[in-house]
């Protein structure tokens, strides 16, 4: 519309004042400013058109696919309400019976829920249940392995002890972690050799006292 109007008024330019270079050359020199400068936003504006709704979406998936690692870190956590329950002790089976049902519960969640999902994201979702999976079985392992320790450790300390554990656990869905390994493929494993050697650490240190003191009364017999 601009541009035949800018051509209207230089044809007209021409009808009132003739052949005046001047006028010409002013209203050409706008003409083609004005071409140029419509080129330019033609251009702008299909990039934009193209790109914008690729970069929003984009954006959108890794924002839902950050929400859903939040959601499973927090259903692979056991609380320290739930840790701290009884004073006297630590509920060893109730935790590890929770841990089962939550297995349970994310196979479903895969089988029924995220197999028939239709997003960009259905592979990462999944991937990164399977992660939990694996998390929520070490913990039932670190629960098997306190519930082995006895007396012989207060509780006190065995709820300290599964508190570090978990902690290492709960590290590997920080960003650019394990978790986002796994979901590239990167890895096999969602708990590596060197976290296991880690939680290992932690819990063998009472093994040893524990022998230690069996020994010890057994000299003393």
């Amino acid at each position: 519309m601009v541009a035949q109007s800018l051509f209207w008024i230089k044809y007209l330019y021409k009808i009132k004042i003739g052949n005046n270079n001047m006028v010409a050359d002013f209203l050409n020199y706008i003409l083609k400013e004005h071409i140029v400068t419509s080129i330019v936003i033609s251009l702008f504006t299909a990039v934009i058109t193209v790109f914008c709704p690729k970069i929003f979406s984009c954006w959108q998936g890794r924002k839902e696919l950050s929400s859903f690692k939040n959601t499973m870190k927090n259903i692979m956590e056991i609380s320290s309400d739930e840790i701290n329950k009884h004073e006297n002790i630590i509920p060893i089976e109730a935790l590890k019976n929770i841990s089962t049902d939550k297995i349970v519960r994310l196979n479903y969640l895969i089988a029924n829920e995220l197999s028939y999902l239709k997003s960009d994201n259905t592979f990462n979702f999944i991937r990164t249940v399977e992660f939990t999976k694996s998390i929520v079985k070490e913990q039932i392992s670190i629960l098997y392995r306190l519930d082995k320790l006895g007396d012989s450790v207060d509780v006190k300390t065995k709820k300290q002890l599964f508190i570090n554990c978990q902690q290492i656990l709960l590290e590997k869905y920080n960003y650019k972690s394990d978790l986002d390994s796994y979901i590239k493929l990167e890895v096999d494993e969602a708990v590596s050799k060197e976290d296991r050697k880690k939680i290992s650490n932690l819990i063998d240190v009472h093994y040893d006292l524990k022998k230690l003191d069996m020994l010890s009364n057994k000299v003393d017999k």
